[in-house]
């Protein structure tokens, strides 16, 4: 009885602790305060692992290992607790070890890695609710014996090791927001198996934390379990139905990307709610090349996003009222006519709710996130499709590309000013940034009149090799510069993995002179200017005095963001010019240009210059930090600059 009494204090001390670590924990994660602590992104791994116990796919380990430890005493239920721990880390460590391994595939095309994961979570989110509120068959494993026998049949600390395990694969797809869109996208960046098991072993902490807690207060003998386990249909239903709304967002936001979580309204009406901005912009050091960008997307087919988001919401209550009216007309003559009105009234909310969630969602929001945009004069709604001669593009053969330009209201953009020389910069970039081509429409003709009328130009490219291209095309219009963003997939042969090499040279040799790079600051940070000084000397280090203008300016910079999130066109500038040279003008040695980057991460930077009627190409990549001021997410996907 001693021994007892000696065991349940310190349990009952660590029962309490952990308590405390779990309440903190959930405060902490939605309103941290900003940090450039190294440690802070595995606090807050662990804090997103704490939020997974309000989870479907979470909540319902409560139910096995509480059962498992209690009326087993403080050590053997201690221990049968740790047991079940091991084995759900166990499982979940090696997910992250595979991620983290195969990181590198993902590398080039981190944006559409993470929509991809946002498609699953929601798929496995709307398994899990419609089982919870009673329209599916599908059964998640619990303590009910849903077990391969084998399990079943061990002695309790292996069985208790093996559920866990087992039970580890539930939480993986768990559709959590912070969970796949933040520490899922930071093991597949690492690129390192042993990052992403350790990512995932502190996840795992997380998660089995208030499993922990419960199973403690249990063996102390509070079962905190048994109010769940009395109301447990109600449970499952409550947190059924929030998963409806949780999935069918997180299915659209993969289906149509991070530029409708913007257009459509709702990004801008939960931002200060949630603290996105705040929490991306910290992480940003640790995941700077998922960073993406807050700006005014062109419409295209966005508006369609919010419309489907809100028929998966109405699916279930369809379904119900389906089921409800078939059991009506079947039911005794006596409760028919009393059935049939029930139903007719829960099909009348049902049509007043389809109103509702239409209204905001598919008009309010949208309209006003366009309103305030333009109000606040930040972007100007442009849009673009581009179409390309073969349809099908293929490696090594020029492709014909027509790029149509158009306005908020879908109509061609006329009336293109000259910027720089021409009306229409074309920037291309394949996905692993190997590829670099800066084409016109001028370079294969002249612009005629059905061009501009149109809002259609036409370019040709050359596609080197199979894969994604993202095109950046530039333009002026009635004052406004615009940039609209286009995708060209050059299909042939088996996938590859996408692998970026970076390039830490800054000197690059050309054909009897140098280009050399330095910055300034030595380490750039995000949100912080930046000075880029680009300096031309002759193979034996005397300057270079003869560069010329190359389209109206000393040089053309692209910089783009490794996960293609972010692009930029400036311009260098000299003494005496500035950013705009005349045609005949002679320069040199050193172009400056003067920037901000605007999250942390890996940027390669594409400078072009003209020397004796040639054009070089230079090829840098930066490193960027975390601002020490916290800097700010960037304003727009990529533009113009001077």
């Amino acid at each position: 009885m001693e021994e007892s009494q000696k065991t349940r204090l310190p349990l009952l001390v660590l029962t309490v602790i952990l308590s405390a670590v779990f309440v903190i924990g959930l405060r902490w994660v939605f309103f941290a305060s900003p940090s450039t602590d190294s440690a802070f992104f595995y606090l807050y791994d662990y804090a997103v692992g704490l939020t997974m116990i309000f989870l479907p796919c979470t909540l319902p380990l409560a139910f096995v290992v509480v059962p498992l430890a209690m009326g087993k005493g403080y050590v053997r239920g201690i221990g049968i607790a740790a047991a079940f721990a091991a084995g759900v880390t166990l499982t979940l460590s090696f997910y992250g070890a595979l991620l983290g391994a195969i990181g590198q595939t993902f590398l080039g095309s981190a944006e559409t890695a993470k929509n991809w994961m946002y498609m699953f979570a929601g798929a496995m989110g709307l398994l899990f609710a419609f089982h919870d509120i009673g329209l599916r068959g599908f059964k998640m494993p619990t303590y009910s014996g849903a077990f391969p026998d084998f399990i079943q049949k061990q002695q309790e600390f292996v069985k208790a090791f093996l559920l866990g395990l087992f039970l580890g694969n539930v939480g993986v797809g768990c559709p959590n927001p912070l969970f796949n869109g933040v520490i899922i996208p930071q093991i597949l960046v690492s690129g390192s198996a042993f990052q992403g098991w350790l990512i995932m072993v502190v996840q795992a902490l997380g998660r089995v934390t208030p499993l922990f807690i419960l199973t403690f207060y249990a063996i102390l003998g509070v079962n905190a379990t048994g109010f769940l386990v009395k109301h447990r249909t109600k449970v499952e239903k409550s947190t059924g139905w929030a998963m409806v709304f949780i999935a069918g967002f997180l299915f659209t936001l993969g289906t149509f990307t991070h530029d409708w979580y913007v257009y459509s309204g709702i990004h801008t009406y939960l931002e200060s709610l949630t603290q996105e901005e705040a929490i991306t912009t910290i992480l940003g050091s640790n995941i700077g090349k998922l960073g993406h960008a807050h700006s005014a997307p062109a419409p295209g087919n966005l508006w369609i996003g919010s419309y489907m988001m809100v028929t998966i919401w109405l699916i279930p209550f369809v379904w119900i009222w389906l089921r409800r009216r078939r059991e009506a007309y079947a039911s005794l003559e006596s409760e028919r006519a009393q059935k049939i009105h029930d139903t007719r009234t829960y099909f009348a909310l049902v049509v007043w709710l389809a109103i509702a969630l239409y209204t905001i969602f598919g008009w309010l929001l949208p309209h006003n996130f366009q309103f305030h945009t333009k109000h606040m004069e930040t972007a100007v709604m442009f849009g673009s499709s581009v179409n390309t001669d073969p349809i099908i593009p293929k490696s090594g053969q020029a492709t014909k590309i027509t790029i149509a330009f158009r306005d908020e209201k879908g109509l061609p953009l006329r009336d293109l000013k000259l910027e720089h020389e021409r009306l229409v910069h074309m920037i291309i970039v394949s996905e692993d940034l190997g590829t670099f081509m800066h084409i016109h429409p001028d370079d294969f003709g002249p612009i005629t009149d059905d061009m501009r009328d149109k809002g259609e130009y036409t370019l040709y490219a050359t596609f080197p090799k199979v894969g994604t291209y993202e095109l950046a095309t530039g333009f002026s219009h009635k004052g406004h510069e615009g940039t609209v963003r286009n995708t060209i997939t050059v299909p042939g042969g088996k996938p590859t993995p996408v692998t970026i090499t970076k390039n830490t040279m800054r000197e690059e040799k050309f054909d009897g002179f140098t280009v050399s790079l330095k910055t300034g600051p030595d380490q750039i940070q995000s949100g912080m200017p930046a000075h880029l000084e680009y300096t031309m000397t002759k193979a034996d280090g005397t300057p270079v005095g003869d560069m010329a203008s190359y389209l109206g300016a000393p040089m053309h910079l692209a910089i783009w963001s490794y996960d293609l999130g972010y692009f930029l066109h400036t311009h260098g500038e000299v003494p005496g010019y500035g950013h705009e040279v005349p045609a005949d003008a002679v320069f040199g040695p050193m172009i400056d240009a003067h920037t901000t980057f605007p999250y942390p991460g890996l940027y390669r930077l594409f400078a072009q210059f003209s020397r004796s009627g040639d054009v070089y190409t230079t090829t840098f990549d930066i490193a960027v930090i975390q601002g020490s001021e916290g800097a700010t997410m960037m304003q727009g996907g990529g533009g113009h600059a001077h």
